[in-house]
């Protein structure tokens, strides 16, 4: 297939480009971070195309009834009167080079994507740019997500945090962008343009690295742990007093800035162990039962009460691999003296935290 020739709306409609952005896989990650490179001048094209895609099905995609029924009609005007070229139908059933299959309902999903860029819908686009052009991808609780940079860096998303980033970098010096809240990066290399993540108050500058980011503004600490390359640490002056020390890390180094201590501490890790929340796997190793609380409202998107208020600094070591919360309850139930009630997404814990 000649990707060459595609514009936003025929990205939109091929099946293997749609699988890949919504459902991502080791071939397709290796398909289209080749054809990237072999076409670099169509970053711009690609990351459109990609959000045109996410916007398609996207739960932010909201439309009033009225102007829902008039599109649904233009595209039903459109798709019964327009004649696909001749080619079109041998294209749809043909085997790609790939072994994939084009779908015979990709004419239509163009049409369908073409009528939304041609009646104005993608101003529902802000919902993922800012006023500077700036993309933005925001997880809520319970949520995790998998998004691509311009440059092909692919980034791990928790729950609860928000990456900002610009929609192209080839115009840019550097390839900037901000998080809130906790992501791993697996940096694509380019000796000519730093990788920089800015969090509340840290820079980490990379070439191609791999690394976790937490920076939550509900906590006191700002975790970064290196798994692969190099990353340098660059603490930003606040006026609230000296500047602490700027650091290298190495890999399974893990670098813990105190905001309320203005400082970097280093520690020797398992750095495999601290990122496994990408896989669906939560490990805790002698954690607090606060930070474990913490952590399990994140991941399940629910509200968590404790009415012992004293249990919050009783440790646990115990990992947690796609299961429901009810089989983590059931655990501090057989571990200690809680109880729990469910109501809706509110779980209230009662009896004593500590064994």
């Amino acid at each position: 297939m000649d990707y060459s020739t595609y514009d936003i709306a025929d990205f939109a409609a091929d099946e293997y480009f749609v699988s890949w952005v919504l459902r991502p896989d080791e071939e397709s990650d290796g398909f289209w971070s080749h054809w990237q490179e072999a076409h670099p001048g169509n970053d711009k094209l690609l990351h459109e195309a990609r959000l045109l895609v996410l916007l398609m099905n996207s739960r932010r995609f909201r439309v009033e009834e009225g102007r829902k029924e008039q599109l649904w009609q233009n595209i039903q005007r459109q798709a019964f009167s327009a004649n696909p070229d001749p080619g079109e139908t041998s294209r749809q059933n043909r085997v790609e080079t790939r072994g994939k299959v084009r779908s015979p309902y990709s004419f239509w999903y163009k049409v369908a994507a073409t009528l939304v860029m041609a009646t104005g819908l993608f101003y529902t686009v802000y919902n993922f740019l800012d006023h500077d052009g700036r993309v933005i991808t925001e997880n809520s609780r319970g949520k995790k997500s998998i998004i691509y940079l311009p440059d092909g860096t692919k980034v791990w998303l928790n729950a609860e945090s928000r990456i900002t980033y610009p929609s192209a970098f080839k115009d840019l010096d550097v390839r900037e962008v901000s998080l809130e809240g906790e992501a791993f990066f697996d940096v694509t290399e380019n000796k000519d343009k730093p990788f920089i993540v800015k969090t509340s108050r840290l820079h980490l500058k990379v070439l191609g690295t791999a690394f976790n980011v937490k920076s939550y503004s509900n906590e006191n600490t700002i975790e970064t742990t290196l798994v692969r390359g190099k990353v340098m640490i660059e603490v930003q002056d606040t006026g609230d007093g000296p500047v602490a020390n700027s650091m290298v890390l190495k890999e399974n180094e893990q670098a813990v800035y105190s905001t309320v201590l203005n400082q970097l501490s280093l520690s020797q890790v398992q750095a495999e162990s601290v990122v496994t929340w990408r896989e669906g796997k939560l490990v805790f190793v002698n954690k607090p039962f606060a930070e474990i609380e913490t952590e399990l409202e994140r991941w399940y998107g629910v509200e968590i009460i404790t009415q012992d208020k004293t249990g919050g600094d009783c440790r646990f070591t115990t990992s947690i691999e796609n299961e429901p919360i009810t089989k983590i309850l059931e655990l501090f139930r057989a571990t200690s003296d809680v109880t729990y009630e469910i109501n809706d997404n509110t779980i209230t814990l009662k009896g004593n935290i500590c064994p």
